[in-house]
């Protein structure tokens, strides 16, 4: 049955906004759960001082010591002295000289000093080893697993060889699928977006009201809410790969089906990736469904591009573009071509709780102009993990949208502003099955000049389990 048009377009064209917003929540879900996985898996360092090369004279101890304890400025002292020396071995300035290389960012420059300290010393364990790291850290997951591999463990501590293995867990971790899995329950209060306005325009003496506009009733709903995400990469040679994503989510309410809402999206595509960068450009395709018929599908691209810019910030820009192509006849004017650019940082102020916002941009041309329209928003939140396993994630975003035609049917412009906040609680030691409980609570208020039709308040329940891997 279909729904009465002039009062769901607020409805369907809510659908268009909204997913790009949700499709990258949930990848930002993935990656950083993916992140903080490794990082827990190797985040034992390797016993240095286990393993170092036979030492000749004092100077040398020194220099090692220094290497271990991350002192650079007295590395390079130690170094520019020791190279004075007539019985200067090469092999430990090389060293020396990779670890001031990694320690400023220059993992290329390391890698190639570390393989010329192997290239006189094959057996120099302590060089491979951190070659190893350096490779693993920069993303060159092929390099890393084949000089991990290569060391003889027989005669390394238990701890050394705990930490190699774990690396080799990670690589092999690195090279699997990933996602997340998650159900639950949805209650939605104006799950219409119901202004529930009543406006008389015209009234006659006795009271009769002869021209009037009334909102619907403002529906509250339970449903089902789903998401499943999957993706994986395949290390093509070094730092180069394929990239696969496929997402399928959506909310359905057993009692009011017209509002059952499914986004399927699927994207391969090319990726570049090294210890404090990914990039990726992909070709993408969506289809989505409204009240258990096909709404619309589409096709475009995107780029998105990671920057670590210090070990605690972390900057993330992506633009995309999408040709929509509504299947609906009563759609048809909404199609058109869509632009987005989002920009995003997340700081950690601690290891526990991460500070995270950005500023978003968007024009949709349609082949109606007064369906067109333009996009502004800024978001910021706050997410951070307790040592009893609670974590808390506060959420806060504020959006502008401009129309650009006049309508002539709604005698204005159309012009909103919508605010959205969420809080969101879990807890990491409750599971089922490895899915983990989560509570949320969202409150959405949409501010428009059409206020008869497109203004509302609406607030969304959730309770979901997810399972991340």
């Amino acid at each position: 049955m279909k729904k009465n048009l002039i009062l769901v377009l607020p409805f369907i064209t809510s659908l268009a906004f909204a997913d790009e917003n949700q499709q990258a929540n949930i990848w930002q879900k993935v990656n950083r759960h993916n992140q903080a996985q490794e990082q827990h898996l190797v985040e034992e360092p390797i016993a240095k001082n286990a393993i170092s090369m036979p030492q000749r004279i004092n100077i040398t101890t020194a220099l090692m010591m220094a290497i271990n304890r991350h002192q650079w400025q007295l590395v390079e002292k130690i170094l520019a002295e020791y190279q004075q020396y007539p019985n200067y071995e090469k092999a430990l300035g090389l060293f020396a000289q990779a670890h001031l290389a990694k320690a400023k960012g220059d993992n290329e420059i390391a890698e190639d000093y570390f393989q010329q300290v192997l290239d006189l010393y094959p057996q120099f364990v302590r060089a491979r080893l951190d070659l190893a790291r350096t490779q693993f850290e920069n993303k060159k997951n092929s390099s890393a697993k084949q000089n991990f591999s290569q060391i003889d463990t027989t005669s390394l501590p238990v701890a050394v060889t705990n930490n190699i293995n774990a690396y080799l867990n990670a690589l092999k971790i690195r090279d699997d699928w990933h996602g997340n899995m998650g159900i639950g329950l949805v209650h939605s209060r104006n799950l219409n977006q119901s202004s529930q306005d009543y406006r008389c325009f015209l009234r006659l003496p006795n009271g009769f009201c002869i021209n009037d506009r009334k909102a619907p009733k403002a529906l509250n709903a339970t449903g089902l809410s789903y998401e499943i995400a999957l993706g994986k990469r395949i290390e093509l040679w070094d730092q180069h790969g394929i990239e696969m994503r496929g997402l399928w989510y959506g909310k359905n309410y057993k009692d009011h089906k017209d509002y059952n809402e499914s986004t399927l999206s699927l994207s391969v595509g090319y990726n570049y990736q090294n210890a404090n960068n990914s990039l990726s450009i992909a070709p993408t395709f969506e289809y989505v469904f409204d009240g258990n018929h096909a709404l619309y599908r589409s096709f475009g691209g995107q780029a998105e591009w990671s920057h670590n810019i210090t070990p605690n910030l972390n900057s993330n820009i992506e633009l995309s573009y999408k040709k929509l192509d509504y299947i609906d006849n009563d759609y048809k004017n909404n199609e058109g071509n869509q632009f987005n650019f989002y920009s995003s940082l997340s700081y950690g102020i601690t290891s526990n709780t991460l500070l995270f916002g950005g500023i978003d941009l968007g024009k949709s041309h349609t082949k109606q102009i007064v369906n067109s329209y333009k996009k502004y928003r800024a978001r910021l939140g706050l997410q951070t993990q307790f040592n009893n396993g609670f974590n808390v994630a506060l959420l806060g975003s504020l959006e502008k949208r401009r129309f650009d035609g006049y309508n002539g049917s709604l005698q204005a412009k159309r012009h909103d502003k919508k605010q959205t906040y969420s809080i969101s609680l879990g807890n990491e030691n409750w599971a089922i099955y490895d899915f983990k409980p989560s509570f949320t609570v969202e409150h959405i208020r949409n501010k428009s000049n059409v206020d008869w039709l497109y203004s509302y308040n609406k607030t969304n329940f959730y309770l979901k389990f997810v399972k991340r891997f």
